[in-house]
């Protein structure tokens, strides 16, 4: 199995193999991990891991930040550790943001509201996908 890593400071992308999983007979696994580095040091990993309990929240979202803690699991209950006035809130029902991305997006279109996202990053993400896609399939 081969992963993509990505110098985010110079743009250099380097194709490199790793153990692929094993995965029972007749069953199918889906995972997968990406880390951010942002070029002033911050680190964020997005794990979506499929081989877990059930009963397990299967979206976590953890912020670290000077001394304090925010976990948030299933878009559901956000925890909360070092923050004054806030240990823990639940949410009736999830909320991904689906609904607000879809209405960013027509403001955009009728003209009442900026783009969503900036142009240049959708081509920037255009491209580095074409280059994963090329680089996976052995063309560049």
């Amino acid at each position: 199995m081969r992963q993509i890593l990505q110098d985010l400071r110079t743009g250099k992308t380097v194709l490199e193999e790793i153990p692929a999983p094993r995965v029972r007979p007749g069953h199918l696994l889906i995972t997968t991990t990406r880390t951010l580095v942002s070029s002033h040091g911050s680190i964020g990993t997005i794990r979506y891991l499929a081989n877990g309990h059930r009963s397990f929240p299967k979206e976590r979202l953890e912020v670290f930040c000077a001394g304090r803690i925010l976990q948030l699991d299933n878009f559901r209950t956000l925890r909360a550790w070092g923050w004054r006035r806030l240990s823990r809130q639940r949410l009736w029902r999830q909320n991904k943001g689906q609904s607000a991305c879809s209405q960013a997006f027509v403001d955009a279109v009728r003209g009442v509201a900026p783009t969503p996202i900036a142009v240049d990053e959708v081509f920037e993400v255009a491209t580095l996908t074409l280059d994963v896609s090329d680089r996976l399939r052995g063309l560049a």
